[in-house]
């Protein structure tokens, strides 16, 4: 057996990881399994792991599977190791790299566990407790179980110390001592995606030793064996598949475990499974339009990524799979501010692909100018820039986002159709609150709620998207009429209200807000604009203006009965914020148009007006 036990084996990771941040971890909790048992009663049973699909509910901040609190996965009886040659007589390999394995920033040391800058260092020592918990939380058990801790090592091996898979065979054999020899029991062994990601990983060590430059004894070759095959039989059993993106991890793990395992029994009719799942997955992950439905800029590129990463164009076998991919890669750099910034649409944080020419420009009439248009309405995104090598860049960014399937899960979709964010002369004007983070407290609720973004909220009624549920939305085509740019879209609240909104845009020049708000409560409504938090307005009996730079904004309201007031960094109710990193807001002034209950007409008239630059 490896002698690597007993000696401390822990990585880092800086970053959080690709998708496995608090938004990718929707594990049920209290009274939230099949059976009606509350997680700790499933728990102290032994009963922890997942069986048939039961449906969907909203847990914390996000909608969760439903499993039976069913028998573990393995028994009281140990698995025995697996029959048939250990070695095939012929091996082709199919070439997987450590860059395969969604590793982030390189780990500084190996004597600590630190997947999250928000959470303390842990210490591990193999043999390991896999049950470990010392934060109370679910991701980080997440990435204890997708073995994030072998990170360090595989840093390490590329490049070029040969001993350090020693250090990775030892945590694989370690979580199979913990979960198989000794029958112990932890809430995440069996959690859809971090199966798909130890997959891909065993696939990694596998291949290693079919190609010889991993050398290992019969007995820990026997056990990887064991644990691949295990893996492969959870992740072709189809109630197993998530159909959100961590479907994605697990059908790249079982697409790469059956690549360098098919001579097993196990992997029989695994390649056709694959290609059949994972071409229903982008049918549901993607719009015609090649968009990823889940209501962010930024879980776009994230899957876009993890696409090319995980070589699925190279790997998966349907022309369509590569034609869609190929195409959502193309629409990933429309989603990013010219700065390189995701647009804050949704739970979207970081950069991004910049855009960068040529692109084809739409020319208004009149010197209106030629502008870069993206017309993902579709989709929810309309999308009106400045050619990719203006100095001084415009941007007007329309987001109508939504899942149109009935009863379909809502996933990092903030209450905020028909929003917009802009830039103008470079500088950015309206923005939006952001993605802050994903624990449930009443900053996550801000957020998330119409009152943080530039929308009509309600006065005294939080419009949230996690109690409301899926809005009808609709955006039109971006059309060119009187030498500018119209939006036009609706999103209709049942119970709440019916919006419908028009957007006339001269970059550089003006932006009209047409609104038509049809309430269906008695509470007051508000239009809100939020500025970028360095910007100070002053307001006029109408509006406001704000001067940045050498850029003048005056923005005047029409609404009968309406009044004009601004709030900044308010807590009670939160208002005024915006997410600058992960669980972190600062101030920003919103101003607000407060209107009666039955006023059904309103319009923003923004003018831009810019000084001469000098040189």
């Amino acid at each position: 057996m490896n002698p690597r036990f007993g000696k401390p084996v822990i990585a880092v990771v800086l970053g959080v990881a690709l998708l496995w941040n608090a938004a990718s971890v929707v594990v049920a909790s209290d009274h939230d399994w099949g059976s009606g048992l509350t997680f700790r009663e499933c728990k102290n049973r032994g009963l922890t792991n997942y069986g048939r699909k039961t449906g969907q509910r909203w847990v914390g901040d996000f909608y969760a599977n439903l499993y039976e609190c069913t028998a573990p996965f393995t028994t009281a009886k140990v698995p025995k190791g697996p029959e048939g040659p250990l070695r095939p007589d012929s091996y082709s390999s199919p070439g997987i790299s450590v860059t395969e394995l969604s590793m982030h920033e390189r780990p500084p040391q190996p004597d600590v566990f630190h997947p999250r800058s928000d959470l303390p260092p842990w210490e591990a020592v193999l043999p390991l407790d896999w049950a470990a918990d010392p934060f109370g939380d679910r991701n980080w058990q997440f990435q204890l179980h997708a073995w994030v801790l072998m990170d360090y090592w595989l840093y390490a091996f590329g490049d070029g110390d040969e001993n350090a898979l020693g250090e990775v065979v030892a945590i694989a054999l370690d979580w199979k001592r913990y979960h198989l020899d000794d029958n112990r029991r932890s809430a995440f062994e069996w959690y859809d995606m971090a199966v798909g990601v130890r997959a891909s990983r065993l696939a990694f060590l596998l291949d290693q030793i079919l190609v010889g430059d991993l050398m290992v004894d019969d007995e820990d070759l026997a056990a990887l064996l064991l644990l691949a095959e295990l893996h492969v039989e959870r992740l072709l059993e189809p109630s197993f598949l998530s159909d959100g993106n961590h479907g994605l991890f697990q059908m790249a793990g079982l697409n790469a475990l059956c690549q360098v395992i098919s001579w097993r029994k196990v992997c029989a009719g695994a390649g056709v499974y694959v290609d059949k799942a994972f071409g229903r997955l982008l049918g549901e992950w993607f719009s015609e339009e090649a968009v990823h439905r889940e209501n962010s800029p930024n879980y776009h590129g994230i899957v876009v990524d993890a696409f090319h990463r995980l070589r699925v164009v190279d790997r998966f076998r349907d022309a369509q799979v590569r034609s869609l991919i190929e195409e959502a890669a193309t629409v990933t750099p429309w989603l990013t501010y010219p700065d390189g910034r995701w647009v804050p649409v949704g739970d979207s944080a970081g950069k991004g692909p910049q855009l960068k020419g040529p692109v084809e420009a739409r020319c208004l009439s009149a010197n209106g100018g030629c502008w870069a248009v993206r017309d993902l309405t579709k989709s929810g995104y309309a999308i009106i820039r400045s050619p990719p090598e203006a100095e001084h860049p415009s941007m007007l960014f329309v987001n109508s986002m939504f899942v149109e399937v009935e009863g379909s899960v809502i996933k990092h979709k903030h209450a905020d159709d028909l929003g917009f964010v802009l830039i103008e002369g470079g500088h950015e004007i309206f923005v939006d609150s952001g993605k802050y983070g994903y624990n449930k407290d009443r900053k996550r609720s801000y957020v998330l709620s119409a009152r943080a973004h530039n929308i009509p909220s309600l006065l005294g009624r939080p419009i949230d998207p996690r109690q409301v549920g899926p809005a009808p939305t609709q955006l039109q085509p971006i059309e060119v009429e009187d030498g500018e740019f119209l939006v036009e879209g609706y999103v209709d609240r049942p119970g709440l209200l019916l919006h419908r909104r028009k957007f006339s845009y001269l970059p550089g020049s003006h932006l009209t807000i047409s609104d038509q708000v049809h309430n269906r409560t008695r509470h007051k409504w508000q239009s809100n604009l939020h500025l970028a938090p360095d910007l100070d307005p002053t307001l006029t009996p109408s509006g406001f203006v704000v001067r940045v730079g050498d850029l003048s904004v005056e923005a005047t309201f029409e609404g009968k009965g309406c009044l004009i007031d601004q709030v900044r960094g308010r807590t009670d109710p939160y208002q005024g914020w915006i997410s600058v990193g992960y669980r972190e807001l600062i101030p920003a002034t919103v101003v607000r148009a407060t209107c009666p209950p039955h006023l059904v007409g309103s319009t923003w008239h923004v003018t831009f007006s810019q000084s001469n630059r000098g040189g």
